[in-house]
């Protein structure tokens, strides 16, 4: 979080962290995070015509590519914001390790899905995630994670005010923001990122990533 507000994203900012202590055998026991406060109401709880989309897409243009702006001090890395292992929608439940390049990144998510068993049972499938794989390589960038309309906050003037969640914060290729909210047919979130914000730049992407998803959803979160 506080890396994002450096970055000029209206984020909470963090002030500490805990965990239960080892002791402590409650199984629903949960680390904790204490953060400031973020004004305004949850996009998601917000009526059709209390919403101008325009604003809230002009709003995202600007604070994608002011997290944009920075480059990763992990080279081409795609790894957790402190270089180490990362987890989220699309990603093992079991945090993965950081990968050198987005090639290895491809390769642990087909091999954990068991992609080369399936190529006889679901070949097509496997054929369109095999072309999204073979897709060049995209640029490594800070990305939220799980940019969904309950993480976004919007004040009364209806601009963004804050985007909060970051547990899934991390540097991952630049398409990961949109197609991981996307890959659900039917989700009209998802098609407003991908569709208004980032005009289908990123649409193979998304196809992708649904066939990938079909595929692989049985072992990944």
């Amino acid at each position: 979080m506080n890396l994002a507000r450096a970055m000029g994203v209206p984020a909470p900012r963090f002030i500490s962290y805990g965990e239960p202590p080892p002791d402590y055998h409650d199984i629903y026991a949960m680390p904790s995070i204490l953060m400031t406060r973020l004004p305004g109401t949850e996009l998601d709880r917000l009526e059709p015509d209390e919403v101008d989309l325009n604003v809230i897409r002009e709003d995202l243009v600007a604070i994608l590519a002011s997290m944009r702006r920075f480059a990763s001090p992990w080279d081409d890395a795609v790894c957790g914001v402190d270089g180490g292992g990362i987890y989220g929608p699309l990603i093992p439940w079991v945090p993965l390790p950081p990968f050198m390049n987005e090639a290895m990144f491809y390769d642990s998510i087909g091999r954990l899905g068991g992609l080369s068993r399936t190529r006889q049972s679901e070949p097509d499938l496997a054929a369109a995630i095999e072309a999204f794989f073979a897709l060049p390589p995209h640029a490594i960038v800070f990305t939220h994670g799980d940019l969904q309309k309950h993480n976004i906050m919007v004040g009364d003037d209806g601009h963004i005010c804050g985007i909060f969640d970051w547990e899934a914060a991390a540097w991952l290729p630049e398409y990961w923001e949109v197609s991981i909210v996307a890959l659900l047919h039917g989700n009209r979130w998802g098609a407003f990122l991908n569709e208004t914000v980032t005009s289908k730049v990123y649409d193979a992407e998304v196809q992708g990533n649904r066939a990938m998803y079909c595929l692989l959803g049985d072992s990944l979160q």
